[in-house]
């Protein structure tokens, strides 16, 4: 399913600006991947979630999902596809650093490793030569 999700933001018009492109098709991915959340026993769980977890979603929406998108699309008029998707590999980053700040979450040798790595990549992407 996400494979299909992520290719359906190819298929409108290239000569559309992202954030026009973009927007419908993330509605579109929405909508038909709701029969999934339902067939998973989402409804069932909507009536457990407490207010502190639905300012969670809000926050992740907005910020995490919306403003996200927004950035994503404003950069690729800006600069290449390639350059902008290595900001992707930030996400990680900025998780662990948010968890380890904002909810005390441990900082791990495994975790250090990781993020090694994934600046490591950061870094053999940015620095690559076009062929």
């Amino acid at each position: 399913m996400a494979s299909i999700s992520a290719s359906s933001g190819r298929l409108p018009n290239a000569r559309m600006r992202s954030i026009s492109s973009g927007c419908p098709t993330k509605a579109v991915d929405r909508v038909a991947l709701a029969p999934l959340a339902l067939a998973a026993g989402f409804a069932t769980h909507v009536r457990t979630i407490t207010p502190a977890g639905w300012g969670a979603v809000l926050f992740l929406g907005t910020l995490g999902g919306a403003v996200g998108f927004g950035l994503w699309a404003w950069a690729l008029e800006r600069s290449t596809p390639s350059r902008v998707a290595v900001f992707l590999a930030l996400n990680p980053i900025t998780a662990i650093a948010l968890g380890a700040l904002l909810l005390g979450e441990p900082v791990t040798l495994r975790l250090l490793l990781g993020l090694a790595a994934v600046l490591a990549g950061i870094q053999v992407v940015s620095r690559a030569r076009v062929r």
